[in-house]
């Protein structure tokens, strides 16, 4: 029992430790990268503005998912889901873009509706939810209704 009682607390500790230095190289390699990091988010949703002022909503959509195929990957999902904000936000608003699309407050149905649109489109990566997240919030949001439809 005394044995059994070592082990344990030697994994535990052991655990500890692994934790700390995980965290502590994450913290050095977000610091040594933080202002290329910063850059990359502004460019990516800069490029996304531009790309947007001449598409519409879903020319944004079909560009983030191509730009997600061709580099796809987690560290690359946060600046595809920048360009995709900043084109939605200069894009031209279509009538049924919107449509079928759920909350995000209906978790269930919103992870579903996700995983389902990232499977049609030939993904099964959390970067491509990210990407129909951000289609989510467009769509809750002001900027996917014609100006008609906001007074």
């Amino acid at each position: 029992m005394a044995g059994i009682l070592k082990a344990l607390l030697l994994l535990g500790a052991l655990i500890v430790i692994a934790a700390i230095l995980a965290a502590a190289a994450s913290y050095f390699l977000y610091s040594k990268h933080r202002r290329r990091l910063a850059e990359d988010v502004r460019q990516a949703h800069a490029e996304g503005v531009q790309f947007g002022e001449e598409t519409d909503d879903q020319g944004c959509l079909d560009e983030a998912l191509a730009r997600h195929k061709r580099n796809g990957g987690s560290a690359r999902a946060m600046g595809h889901d920048l360009f995709l904000k900043g084109c939605l936000s200069a894009s031209e608003q279509t009538d049924r873009f919107c449509d079928g699309i759920p909350n995000r407050r209906q978790a269930t149905e919103s992870a579903d509706w996700q995983v389902r649109k990232c499977a049609a489109a030939g993904f099964d990566d959390p970067g491509c939810r990210r990407i129909f997240g951000q289609v989510q919030e467009y769509c809750e949001s002001d900027l996917s209704r014609p100006e008609r439809d906001r007074r």
